[in-house]
C-alpha cells in the first residue's frame, strides 16, 4: 500500500476522531444528568418503555460508533505494518479489523448515533475499509477456502446500510466486480470477486422492498451464485467426481 492509499484511510479516520469526540460525556453533561436524578423519581415514571428502549438502543449504537473508530485506527495501523513484512496471518488480522470497522459503523448509523451531517465521511470511511479488505483478501498467498472468504451476512448489512443511509450505488458495484472476476483467471481472486457481487446484488435486491427486482439482475445473480458454487470443491482441493 503506498502513503497516497494510507493518507486517504487515514483521513476519514480522524475526521471521525473529531466527529466521534461529540460522544464523550463531559463534566457538564455528567452534572446535568446528576441534577435530573436529584430531581426525584418523577421523570423516571413518566419515560415510558418505548422510550427507554430507544434510549437503551442509542446507548449502544453509541458504543458501537466508538468501537468501529478504535477497530479503523487497529485496521490502519496493521496495514501500514504490511509494508515491512506481508505474511498471510498480518493480512487476515487487518481484514478483520476493517471488515469489523465497517460492520461497527453500520450498527452505529443504524442505530441513529452518527449525525446527518457526518453521514457521507461515515459512508466513505466505510466502502473504503471492505474495499481495503477486499484487496487483503486477494493478496493471501495460501487462503483457506473455509475460513478466508468473507461473513456474506456481514457485508450484506454493511451494503444495505450504505444503501438505506446515502443511496450508496451499491448495484453498481455488484456489476463492475462482475467484470473484475470474469477478468481472472485464478480461482481464488474470482470466488472473491463473485462473492462480493452477489452480497451487492442481493443487498440491492433487498432494498427494493415490496418492488419487483429486474429480470437482468435475478439472472446474473443465478449465474454468479452458480460460478462460486462450480468453484468452492476446487479451492476446497476436492478431487473432480
Amino acid at each position: 500500500m503506498d502513503d497516497g492509499m494510507m493518507h486517504d484511510l487515514l483521513k476519514p479516520i480522524s475526521e471521525l476522531a473529531g466527529n466521534m469526540s461529540q460522544l464523550e460525556v463531559d463534566d457538564a453533561t455528567a452534572n446535568a444528568v446528576l441534577a435530573e436524578v436529584l430531581q426525584g423519581q418523577e421523570n423516571a415514571n413518566d419515560e415510558t418503555a418505548k422510550e427507554r428502549e430507544e434510549r437503551a438502543a442509542k446507548t449502544e449504537a453509541r458504543g458501537k460508533a466508538l468501537e468501529a473508530l478504535r477497530n479503523a485506527q487497529m485496521a490502519a495501523r496493521l496495514d501500514a505494518q504490511l509494508q515491512q513484512e506481508k505474511n498471510d496471518v498480518r493480512i487476515r488480522v487487518a481484514i478483520k479489523y476493517y471488515e469489523r470497522a465497517a460492520h461497527d459503523f453500520a450498527r452505529a448509523i443504524d442505530g441513529g448515533a452518527i449525525r446527518e451531517d457526518h453521514l457521507s465521511n461515515t459512508t466513505a470511511a466505510m466502502t473504503a475499509y471492505i474495499d481495503r479488505a477486499r484487496a487483503l483478501r486477494l493478496q493471501l498467498k495460501e487462503p483457506v477456502f473455509e475460513n478466508d472468504g468473507a461473513d456474506g451476512e456481514q457485508r450484506r448489512a454493511i451494503f444495505s446500510t450504505l444503501i438505506a443511509a446515502t443511496n450508496a450505488p451499491i448495484l453498481a458495484r455488484g456489476v463492475q466486480t462482475r467484470k473484475l472476476a470474469l477478468a481472472t483467471d485464478q480461482d481464488w481472486s474470482r470466488f472473491v470477486l463473485l462473492a462480493d457481487c452477489a452480497d451487492s446484488f442481493m443487498s440491492y435486491i433487498k432494498s427494493l422492498k415490496d418492488q419487483k427486482p429486474p429480470e437482468a439482475i435475478l439472472r446474473a445473480l443465478q449465474e454468479v451464485l452458480k460460478q462460486m458454487e462450480l468453484l468452492a470443491p476446487k479451492l476446497r482441493g476436492e478431487e473432480p467426481s
